[in-house]
């Protein structure tokens, strides 16, 4: 490998992967930035540049002389740079949304036109659901109030669009699915119309405009990351915007807009009386300098009124109608709260009357803000009651308040630890009092909404939301292991790891923090494993108890942000995990060791898979240098990237899928797919390759999943849409109605309903049945009649039953009998029958030699499993 493409990976490696807070969730971020924090601006910037975002991290660590992990917002960070690393050009350049937003629609129109005959019908699953507290489901940036209904009002989503509810929180709609992944940092209704809306942030456009109440929206082309938005109340016309590279201005509603103050600030506010008179500040990145602007003639010239030297950064404004002179800024110094600013001369001048200190820093994650720490950077919120402004409220970690102007603060809410009504989710981002309800205080966080009327008791109202931000998805263990389980986990940004219990589809939160990859143990449906940031695996067991079983692993290995591990298929206690090096458990994680030494050259290992139809076969995956393979069970690697059409220093590995019944084929995908080299197979084991892009549209391709007991039946994830293939097929084809426009991070197959999964990044997990039913079924779908214990030689009656749309084609069906261990590999066809009209009887002789156990299993086989609309069975 060349040494300066090493040299690029290992840099970016020291601190890898994050999303939250980049193109679609700039826009409450560090506006206002020292030069220590260069790498945190450049997160801003849809012109980002991955490469050098790493290196000026890098070089922050160095210069405060820490460890990576101890930076302020290195969580963040991860984040960031986990979901754009495999979405970036050769040169590090984030991909133009936009561009690819339009290439993606333009490919389902096609598909759309041609009529196929089965298509996608994907329905979403969830999460949808709180049981408030510090659970919550995914993150919310603001909101935009109707200016006299009170039951009416907009959730801006961190990468779900604009939402609506018309019933005070109790439904909400979605708004933008159609327009590609959008978050909204601000959102603004008119007084005079509010039918007029207008929704700034970032996303395929910065600004969007709706004059029906959400119901259509269009873009306002040519403006940078909105940050705020002003319509003047009398004449809707004049509409002000801030963003991070000015001021604009329209008086033409958004037709068109010119630039009237070139400097960088996130927030524009109107004097309560007076719609003429905006307030805005910022702090100089290069000096540090809080400067105060005002304009008097409704955004056309602004005038600096002051500038405080180390003022503090990331300023929040608020004003109040009871006393329309008053203007107050909070900033905050890093991550914890620097003070808060008073004007009573509608800002002209301002003083601080409020400085922080060790004992009083309330962005603290402390419940007693004894400390210097914080989320002051990103999650930081602030504002003053309208109808009496003694009452403040600042939120970052916690939500502290005053009612005595400053003078004494008290816990609103709390991160955790504290009664469900005084518990909120971390990570603030928005607190605003209704414009119609005096005393109504909403805030927004990263779990959702939350509503209080008294500024104690909380109320979550994010229910029927669907906005999380998924990294993974465990569905139920496939049909042939011996247990079906009843459940399947997610693994979810900021709002850790869920469980959903089917049939009933009810969620439930079994992890903290950051929710990585899952696993359900195949041979104990009561134990689970689920993950976190840093390389904490959990195992969660009714069985045989709950244990950190990462602890457990020699040394303190390095790992990517996003851990990973897999199960072995063929020995459920049996697991691998990924770290520099790759480390094996064959006891459920009560003891290691290490299989590899250094596998990619001391870099994090990033995927590995075990072959169901030979255990020996591992597959190991770095995306920036190689794809390995063994086929002695991890003892000797062999590389096979160069065999894969010259990716290397143009492109690199996002995904590989081994097939279930063939340990030699696999399916890799090549990140930012260059024209016709996105997807490659092999039929021998990697020593040679076949291109099978074909047709595929020029986008971001992020999944892979080969479904057993098919013609080959391929499903391929991309931003913006999935696509389908089998081997019959020279083409790939949209499989993507009813899905929304949005980030897609995973595919998987549910084999217990014969669907297929599909985890968002922006508005949860969704599924769709299977284009082709697979040619068996669970043992689910088999019973004995007489009884669930049979012998060797003794005759049976077998009842099935399967969905009416299933017979009636020539179908025939075979009743088979696995082996002694429960393995279909080797089964035996005891039984034949046709088609008929809903469900079928067996009675049939067991094999004398059949011998004896508990392990047998039946299932039955269909011959016809390309019928045209049959979309999933039915179960008894």
């Amino acid at each position: 490998m060349k040494t300066s493409v090493l040299k690029t990976f290992q840099t970016g490696h020291l601190l890898t992967h994050c999303y939250k807070y980049s193109l679609l969730t700039v826009l409450i971020l560090f506006s206002c930035a020292s030069r220590a924090q260069t790498w945190q601006e450049m997160l801003s910037r849809k012109d980002a540049n991955l490469f050098k975002v790493q290196d000026a991290f890098n070089k922050a660590a160095q210069s405060l002389r820490v460890d990576p992990s101890k930076v302020k917002g290195y969580k963040q960070f991860r984040r960031w740079e986990r979901f754009w690393k495999s979405r970036v050009d050769a040169n590090g350049n984030l991909p133009d949304i936009n561009k690819q937003v339009q290439v993606a629609r333009a490919y389902r129109s096609v598909s759309s036109k041609a009529k196929m005959l089965t298509e996608s019908d994907w329905q979403l699953v969830g999460p949808a659901t709180s049981d408030g507290g510090s659970g919550g489901i995914g993150r919310i940036l603001t909101l935009g109030f109707h200016p006299a209904d009170a039951d009416v009002f907009y959730v801006g989503t961190a990468a779900g669009g604009v939402w609506k509810t018309v019933d005070a929180g109790k439904r909400y709609v979605p708004l933008m699915d159609a327009i590609g992944p959008f978050s909204a940092s601000s959102i603004a209704v008119s007084k005079s119309n509010p039918s007029l809306v207008l929704a700034g942030g970032s996303g395929p456009d910065n600004l969007y405009k709706s004059t029906d109440g959400g119901q259509t929206w269009q873009p306002v082309k040519g403006l940078p990351a909105v940050t705020s938005i002003f319509i003047h109340p009398s004449n809707p016309d004049i509409i002000v915007v801030s963003t991070y590279k000015g001021i604009y201005r329209s008086v033409n509603q958004g037709i068109s807009f010119s630039v009237v103050l070139n400097v960088e600030v996130t927030k524009i506010i109107q004097k309560p009386d007076n719609p003429n008179t905006l307030y805005t500040c910022r702090t100089d990145g290069s000096t540090g300098t809080l400067e105060f602007y005002r304009s008097l003639d409704a955004g056309v010239s602004w005038v600096k009124t002051q500038s405080i030297a180390n003022g503090g950064s990331n300023p929040k404004m608020a004003v109040a109608k009871a006393s329309p002179d008053l203007v107050e800024v909070a900033t905050v110094n890093g991550s914890a709260l620097k003070g808060i600013y008073r004007s009573l001369d509608a800002g002209q001048s301002y003083t601080q009357y409020f400085i922080a200190t060790n004992t009083t820093n309330f962005l603290s994650y402390s419940f007693t803000p004894n400390d210097n720490g914080g989320m002051g950077s990103f999650a930081f919120a602030f504002t003053v009651n309208p109808n009496n402004p003694a009452h403040k409220y600042i939120g970052s970690v916690n939500t502290w308040r005053t009612l005595d102007n400053g003078s004494n603060w008290s816990l609103a809410n709390r991160w955790c630890c504290s009664v469900k009504e005084n518990t909120v989710h971390a990570d603030k981002h928005f607190l605003g009092f209704s414009p119609v309800v005096p005393n109504r205080l909403y805030e927004t966080n990263d779990g959702g909404i939350y509503v209080t009327e008294d500024g104690n008791n909380w109320t979550d109202i994010t229910n029927t939301m669907a906005i999380s931000q998924v990294y993974h998805v465990s569905p139920p263990p496939p049909t042939h292991k011996n247990v079906l389980s009843t459940y399947f986990l997610l693994g979810l940004q900021d709002n850790g790891s869920k469980k959903n219990l089917q049939p009933s589809n009810l969620w439930s939160d079994v992890e903290g923090g950051d929710g990585f990859m899952s696993a359900i143990d195949y041979g104990d449906p009561n134990t689970f494993y689920t993950s976190l940031q840093g390389g904490i695996i959990n195992r969660r067991s009714t069985t045989v108890g709950d244990a950190a079983i990462s602890a457990k692993i020699p040394g303190r290995p390095a790992t990517i942000f996003d851990t990973r591990f897999c199960i072995n298929p063929r020995n459920s206690k049996s697991l691998i995990a990924c770290y520099n090096d790759l480390y094996r458990t064959y006891d459920q994680g009560n003891s290691w060791q290490k299989i590899t030494n250094n596998l990619f050259f001391g870099l994090e290992v990033e995927k590995v898979e075990i072959a169901t139809a030979d255990t020996n076969v591992n597959v190991a995956m770095h995306s920036g240098i190689n794809l390995m393979r063994s086929t002695d069970g991890g003892l000797t690697w062999k590389g096979l990237v160069n065999n894969i059409g010259g990716w290397i220093g143009a492109q690199g590995l996002v995904d590989v899928a081994i097939h279930p019944r063939d340990a030699n084929k696999m399916y890799v995908i090549l990140k930012q797919a260059v024209a016709g080299k996105a997807v490659w197979k092999t039929t021998d084991g990697g020593s040679t390759w076949s291109n099978i892009t074909s047709n595929l549209p020029l986008l971001n391709y992020t999944s892979i999943a080969v479904v057993d007991g098919t013609d080959d039946d391929l499903y391929l994830a991309a931003d913006f849409g999935v696509f389908y293939r089998n081997n019959s097929m020279s083409q790939w084809e949209s499989f993507s109605q009813g899905l929304p426009v949005t980030f897609l991070n995973e595919l998987k197959v549910n084999y217990t309903k014969n669907e297929l999964l599909v985890a968002t990044y922006g508005r949860g997990l969704w599924k769709t049945p299977l284009k082709v039913i697979p040619n068996e079924y669970k043992s689910g779908s088999v019973q004995l009649l007489n009884g669930a214990s049979f012998a060797p030689g003794a005759e049976v009656q077998v009842k099935f039953k399967f969905n009416r749309l299933y017979f009636n084609y020539d179908n025939q069906f075979a009743l088979e009998i696995s082996d002694a261990a429960g393995d279909f590999s080797k089964s035996t066809v005891i039984g034949t029958i046709a088609s008929f009209n809903n469900e079928g009887f067996f009675k049939v002789s067991l094999p004398a030699n059949i011998g004896c156990g508990s392990s047998f299993r039946m299932r039955v086989v269909a011959s016809a499993v390309r019928i045209q609309q049959a979309r999933r069975v039915v179960l008894p």
